[in-house]
Order: structure tokens, then sequence, then C-alpha cells
């Protein structure tokens, strides 16, 4: 994307325009291939509690067993699903999907915009969103993961918006933060990281920025005014904090923290299968490495070297030019260091953090720029060499990830790069789709290859309401079991989850969904 450097600043608005034209069609195309991953049912259905709440004053949701969880992402869907008068399950959760996309990419267009800002260059923006898009996991779960997208959608905002809070301190500014901030902190209880990290970077600009200093009346009154205003948007967002708002948040909160409904829960890790709760300290940062495409993280670690070369030559001076960098530093390492200090439940890979990704793609784009300046101490023929090579490797790395999310589609959910050892090996030591995705594709084949009008399945590792995807009049033909009743399955469904039906004979299979040779899901036809 060098080239883009020698084209008028016209035409670089039309590429741009292009781009963001060519998701939203890539997006329309593809949101109706995707199974029902395991959480949509239960989100959907927490939209409609909440809702309820908000136009009939319906008191359940303040019992109901899912009320801490933020929902102002949920309730559009469940106006949506209303006002049109949507309702066989499919078309609602295509709804969903669709719409998930499109949150989406108002996040890769913020992304654009914030890299924009930071590096005055519309190629490293694009590039930057382009890493962000061809992102295996992240595209596949811009469709259905209604929880951890728009947590990383807002949390890409409210970092846009604390800069230009930074650059520019103003009324306006500062209230487009606070609501940025209050998105997140509705939706997932975490965001309450971007007001400890606002405090800190205002307090860096008051220390270190003599003329900043000189403004501290006004620094800290407009500081006020945003921890304030975020406290009142964050209220208004979020229905369950409309009665006793402290109570009811510090009943959220102490959930959120220990997350005891998963305490227990088993996450295969490394070939083991360990405790949700009693995870090592390397978890994430090794999820974070098999999935993340090699080049991204290659680029990421220049991007940190350079950070702290920097930084650590003249620090005012860098921190001056380059303080946008430490705010992202603050956004990957607070909440990183967060979840291994306080031993926080994961599980699901790294799901739960993927709101931390953009500041690494930010940071690779640093690392590019770092390159990029590197290769200026040398004579034009050995500048346009570097340039010419990191361009090409940067190509490749885009074709090769572009070539997997093609063929595995819709399963880019399961990609690992070779530093998992390959799929064969990954799938011993992680697990794969945990989400369920596959389900559905195995349920469309026994509808297709078996004419019983009524056909008894049981999902092994998977989520009881998987038929809702399917059109209603294949749905219907499904008789889902539970465990106790196992015995009367026609077929069983496997996606491998704790290993579950791992062992069953070969030849009692008749069909698997495969991604790199390795099977994601097995159609087991017992009876």
């Amino acid at each position: 994307m060098i080239f883009l450097n020698n084209i008028e600043e016209k035409h670089k608005k039309y590429l741009v325009l292009g781009f963001f034209a060519l998701l939203l069609i890539i997006g329309l195309s593809l949101y109706k291939d995707y199974g029902l991953s395991w959480d949509e049912p239960i989100s959907h259905v927490n939209g409609q509690v909440s809702l309820s709440y908000v136009s009939k004053g319906d008191p359940e949701l303040l019992s109901y067993s899912e009320r801490y969880y933020g929902t102002i992402f949920e309730m559009p869907f469940a106006w949506a699903q209303q006002v049109f008068n949507i309702t066989t399950p499919q078309k609602v959760f295509f709804l969903r999907h669709i719409g998930t996309f499109l949150l989406f990419v108002v996040g890769v267009f913020f992304f654009y915009l914030l890299c924009l800002k930071r590096f005055k260059s519309e190629w490293l923006a694009l590039l930057g969103s382009t890493f962000l898009v061809l992102s295996p996991r992240i595209f596949a779960d811009a469709f259905y993961n209604s929880k951890d997208i728009p947590v990383m959608v807002f949390f890409i905002v409210a970092i846009y918006t604390l800069e230009r809070f930074l650059k520019d301190p103003s009324i306006k500014n500062v209230l487009w933060h606070s609501f940025a901030t209050a998105l997140i902190i509705a939706t997932r209880i975490p965001g309450i990281f971007v007001l400890l990290l606002t405090a800190v970077m205002v307090t860096l600009h008051l220390v270190i920025l003599p003329e900043v200093r000189i403004k501290w009346k006004k620094m800290l009154t407009l500081l006020g005014v945003y921890v304030i205003a975020t406290v009142l948007l964050t209220i208004l967002f979020w229905p369950f904090l409309w009665q006793h708002p402290l109570a009811h948040f510090g009943e959220a909160f102490a959930d959120m923290s220990k997350f005891s409904r998963q305490l227990g829960m088993q996450v295969l890790y490394l070939g083991d299968f360990l405790v949700a709760s009693k995870l090592p300290w390397h978890y994430i940062p090794t999820w974070i490495l098999v999935t993340t495409p090699f080049l991204y993280l290659l680029l990421f670690f220049v991007g940190i070297g350079a950070v702290i070369k920097r930084f650590s030559r003249n620090f005012v001076d860098s921190f001056r030019q380059y303080w946008p960098d430490i705010s992202v530093l603050g956004w990957l390492l607070g909440p990183l260091f967060a979840v291994i200090i306080l031993h926080s439940v994961l599980y699901d890979g790294w799901r739960h953090l993927y709101f931390v990704y953009p500041s690494i793609i930010y940071l690779a784009m640093v690392g590019i720029e770092w390159i990029i300046e590197f290769a200026k101490r040398y004579t034009d023929r050995v500048k346009k060499v570097l340039r010419a090579g990191v361009g090409a490797i940067v190509v490749v790395q885009i074709l090769v990830v572009l070539i997997f999310m093609i063929k595995s589609h819709p399963y880019q959910n399961v990609y690992f790069n070779f530093l998992a050892g390959g799929m064969e090996q990954a799938r011993k030591n992680f697990d794969l789709d945990y989400w369920g995705l596959s389900f559905r594709e195995g349920l469309e084949y026994i509808a297709t290859h078996d004419s019983d009008k009524m056909i008894p399945v049981y999902f092994a590792g998977g989520s009881l309401d998987n038929t809702l995807i399917l059109a209603p009049e294949v749905a219907s033909r499904f008789e889902v079991l539970s465990q106790a009743d196992i015995a009367r399955a026609k077929y069983v469904l496997s996606n491998y989850r704790w290993q579950q039906y791992d062992q069953l004979p070969h030849q009692l299979g008749v069909f698997s969904v495969k991604v790199r040779g390795e099977s994601i899901l097995s159609v087991f036809k017992v009876r």
C-alpha cells in the first residue's frame, strides 16, 4: 500500500470509500452463512427482557438471572424484531448477524480515524484497518459475537475520543468521550478501565507538559465533568441501574469480577483440561501468540521496541509528540495485567479480551512507521529495496490470511498461525469451535440425507438451541435430546469440546466439517 503516497488526495478518498464499501458488500453477502453461537439465544432474551422493562415497566429484569449483563447493544435488536414483526428464529438471528457486523464496520472506521490522526498517513491508516479486518477470528466473531465485538468497537471509539479530548480540551470533546466510555461500561463492566486510563493520561499531560500544566484548572474541571457525565450516561444506558444505581452496580461488579457461574468450567489448554478459575498467567499471552497472524505479531514487537527506544532517549519530547502511543500501550497492558493479577475467570480462548486486539494492530503500524524511518538513513536505492521488501512481505501475509479466510469460510473462528504447530497439534492443545457454529452444517447435512419426518439428535458439546438458525421447515424435523435421553438419538453431533465422543467408532461417522484437514465437527449415526 506504499503506492498510496503517490496518489492524488481526491483519489485517496475514493480508495478509502471503496475499502469501506467493499467491506459492507462482503458483510451483506456473508451474514447468512454463519451458524448459531452458544451465547446468541441468551443474549437475544437479555435484550427482550430489558426492552420490556424500558417500554412497559416489566419488573422481570430486576430478578432475571442474567440481569447483570449490559444490554445497550441487545435492546435495539429486540426493538427491531417488534417493529418489523420478525417472528421466525432464523430471521431473528440473521438480523443479529448483520447488525453486529455493521457495528464492526463502524469500529473499523473509527480505527482508521485513530490511525490517521496518529500517523498522518492514509496508507498506514488503511493498512491498519485491513489488518483488523483480515484477522480471521475477529472477522468471524464480527457476525455473531454480540458481547465481545461491541466492547471492542466501543473501546476503539473511546480511545479516539480520548485523543481528541486531550488534543483539544473542550466540553464538546469531553462529553463525546463520556458517551463512548458509558457505552463500554453499559455493555461490560471492565469498561471502567477507560475511566482510569483517562485519569492517568490527563495526569501525565499535567505533570509532563508545561503548556498543559498552566491550564490545570480547566483540565481538572473537564475531568470532573467527564466522570459525572460518564456516570449519568452509564445509568441511562443500563436499565438495571435505573433503580438503586449504586447498589445494583455493586452487585453487577461483584458478580462479573468472580463470574461464579463458570468457575468450574473445564478449559483445554496446552493439552490439559484446567479449571477456568485456575488458569496459568500465560493463558492469554499464549492465545494471542497462536491466533494472531505472524507478521502482525512481528510488526507489533517492532512497534513496542520503537516506543521503548523513543521514550528512553528523551521522555518529555517523545511524550509531546507520541503520547497517543502511551495511551494505546495502556489500553493493551492494563487489561492484560489486570486479568493475570486478579486471576480472572477465562474460557473460550481470549475472546473476553478481544477489546485490546486493535491496540496490537495499532502498535504494528508503529512498527512499520519505525521501519520506514529507519530506511531513511540509507541511500535512495537501499530505501527502495527496504520499502519494496516490507511491502512484499505485507502483501504475502495478507494473501495467506485472505486465502485461509476464503477456504475456511464460515469457520475463520478456528484460525491458528504456525506457532500452534499446525491444525492437528492445535486440536490437541486448544478448544476449536467452542462457539458451536459448525452444528448448523451438520444438521443441514442430516436434513438433506435423512428422509425421516422426525429425527432425534443429541449435541455433544453444543447448545440445545442449535436448530434455531435453520429454516423453520428444516428445524421442525429435529427432536433435540438432553443427555438423559441420549439412548433415543439417531445421530450424535460433536464439536469435540471437552473431547466428548472423541472415541466413537470411526465407522459410525457419516459427515465431518473440516478446517485445514482437521475435523471441528463430526456427525455420528448411532442407530
